[in-house]
């Protein structure tokens, strides 16, 4: 996206996949103690999975350089040539980039709900396209990531009133977060105080989570976290992954976070319509991809997995926690320069289930 005096001059949309094949060079090495958080990342991030953190400083700062590196510097022009038109790629290459904004897909199909349907369908077309197009082969985002750029052209402007009429409810969700490079330390300030940009703070403990299940299930699950005193008293409670510990004092509180996961029956009858409006026939591969079907990938038991998570709790040292439940796998604690870092997983194995992890957690 390109700005010019706070106006969008243009918008591109491409595949995120595309710069790790014709810039497969373009990676930033991760530290020792960042390996043992993401050991399937072999020890370095690609610009596919730039944003790990979660913390916006990082995962900006991580974006921007990925990005130069992939469309600056390391790309290879005949894979690119064979990837993208050059009427595209020329409003591409060799920028500078100032900023990097995340944004919460979810906020904006509240906001604007047509988009939720065609979302749906675009990731139906993603996950069929062979079947659609009656072969294998490759380039296959290519028709949606084509649908999705005439859908945004089209519709920016309505998109725009939309976050406009709602903007104080997204800030406050958390649903636009801002990574600004070379500003002053006013505008970060700025940026963090209204709640557009998520950096470490020792007041706060953030639940992060990753997909791991390489399907679309991420919107059929519900998070909570709940905190408890030693009464037994709830005293804090989110559905944003970030609980505010500052104020609470010092002693022993417990926590539970549940994990929801319902397919809702709207969702299951657009795709079969779908099915039948593209005349295919979707395999397990398809029905797993869309979040409709069990998968055995990652599973270590035999057992199909709807949903599998990968979280990341990060406290601050003068928290501590223990006493951790038997529903998470994998776990692990994990220490970092800012911060302690628990890790475990989290599957889901039936269409309709709830799972709660409980630990204790001590301030001093």
């Amino acid at each position: 996206m390109t700005l010019d005096k706070a106006r969008i001059t243009n918008l591109e949309i491409i595949d995120s996949y595309y710069p790790d094949y014709f810039a497969p060079t373009a990676r930033i090495p991760l530290t020792s103690r960042q390996k043992k958080l993401f050991p399937l990342a072999k020890g370095e991030i690609g610009f596919i999975a730039g944003n790990k953190f979660g913390f916006t400083d990082m995962d900006g700062k991580n974006l921007k350089t990925l990005y130069e590196m992939s469309f600056n510097t390391h790309y290879d022009k005949k894979k690119l040539d064979k990837l993208i038109n050059p009427g595209v790629y020329t409003k591409l290459l060799h920028k500078n980039i100032k900023g990097v904004v995340f944004v919460r897909l979810d906020l904006f199909t509240k906001y604007f709900p047509q988009l939720e349907e065609i979302s749906w369908e675009w990731q139906f077309v993603n996950a069929n396209i062979d079947l659609i197009r009656g072969e294998v082969k490759k380039d296959k985002k290519e028709k949606y990531i084509k649908e999705a750029n005439l859908f945004f052209h089209d519709n920016w402007k309505a998109l725009f009133r939309a976050v406009v009429n709602n903007l104080e409810d997204i800030i406050q969700q958390r649903g636009v977060n801002i990574y600004l490079s070379n500003v002053s330390q006013h505008t970060q300030d700025t940026l963090e105080k209204h709640h557009l940009t998520t950096l470490f703070s020792t007041g706060n403990i953030y639940f992060w989570d990753t997909n791991v299940a390489n399907n679309k299930s991420d919107m059929f699950v519900q998070k909570t976290v709940e905190v408890y005193d030693d009464a037994g008293e709830l005293v804090r409670e989110t559905e944003r992954d970030i609980i505010a510990i500052h104020g609470l004092p010092s002693g022993k509180y417990h926590v539970k976070i549940y994990y929801s996961f319902t397919i809702p029956p709207a969702y299951i009858r657009y795709i079969r319509a779908l099915e039948e409006e593209y005349g295919i026939v979707m395999t397990e591969r398809e029905q797993s991809i869309l979040g409709l079907a069990p998968s055995m990938y990652l599973s270590t038991d035999g057992v199909p997995r709807y949903r599998g998570t990968k979280s990341y709790v990060y406290f601050p040292q003068h928290v501590r926690l223990e006493n951790f439940s038997e529903w998470s796998s994998a776990s692990g604690l994990i220490q970092v320069p800012f911060a302690t870092v628990y890790t475990y997983n989290i599957f889901i194995t039936n269409k309709h289930q709830t799972k709660i992890l409980e630990m204790d957690m001590i301030i001093s």
